[in-house]
């Protein structure tokens, strides 16, 4: 719905190399918090898989592969 809600506003972005208007690519991670994690890993992954995201097109959103599968749908099916 983000995305989509973005691409109704229809926001010019002249400088743009890829479109005239701004989209919007978004990485999604998450991490089970315990004693020996920190918040740089799961900013790590989002951050990849944002790149990932870009890689493949841009305009659209893409899991780190530490999501599990039901995380995926339960996002996906509010999408």
């Amino acid at each position: 719905r983000l995305i989509q809600s973005v691409d109704e506003l229809k926001i010019s972005h002249a400088k743009s190399r890829c479109n005239g208007f701004v989209t919007l690519s978004i990485g999604i991670a998450r991490l089970q918090p315990s004693h020996d994690s920190c918040p740089e890993i799961l900013i790590k992954q989002a951050d990849e898989a944002l790149y990932q995201a870009k890689e493949q097109g841009r305009h659209r959103y893409l899991f780190s592969p530490a999501c599990t599968r039901e995380e995926t749908t339960a996002v996906q099916q509010n999408t």
